[in-house]
């Protein structure tokens, strides 16, 4: 088993909400980089910084799922709404009950998370998410 830290961070630039909203992941292994990605979620309407944080949470996750299920996984972003949501410290009752168009992002971030059995999301002060933060805004 490897020990694998992921960060995750999403943007909406140059105006939150309705700029363009991007993702981006990387994947460290004892501090070196083995896996980056990024992309684009669209333009205008519905994009906010929330919706690019969760794109690049669940691309995130879907990558771990597929290629580093079996190892331990840390995985750190800088949205406490958007961890706290997902581990279900936020939102047990009724989730996202101000922003429902989220639920159709949590559900499966959620999902996806309980089927990694070795791994662990947690917040970071954004100045420590700088290589997703970067990748965002590709």
């Amino acid at each position: 088993m490897r020990d694998i830290q992921a960060f995750f961070d999403g943007s909406c630039e140059p105006v939150n909400p309705g700029g363009i909203a991007k993702w981006g992941f990387a994947l460290l292994e004892d501090d070196e980089v083995i896996h980056t990605d990024h992309g684009l979620i669209g333009e205008g309407d519905g994009m906010t910084n929330n919706v690019a944080e969760y794109h690049a949470l669940l691309h995130c996750l879907q990558y771990l799922s597929e290629n580093h299920a079996d190892d331990f996984i840390e995985i750190y972003g800088d949205s406490k709404m958007v961890i706290n949501m997902t581990t279900g410290l936020w939102g047990k009752k009724k989730p996202h009950k101000k922003y429902p168009h989220l639920l159709k992002l949590l559900m499966p971030a959620r999902e996806l998370y309980s089927k990694l059995d070795n791994c662990s999301i947690a917040w970071i002060p954004r100045e420590l998410n700088a290589i997703a933060d970067a990748l965002s805004k590709q």
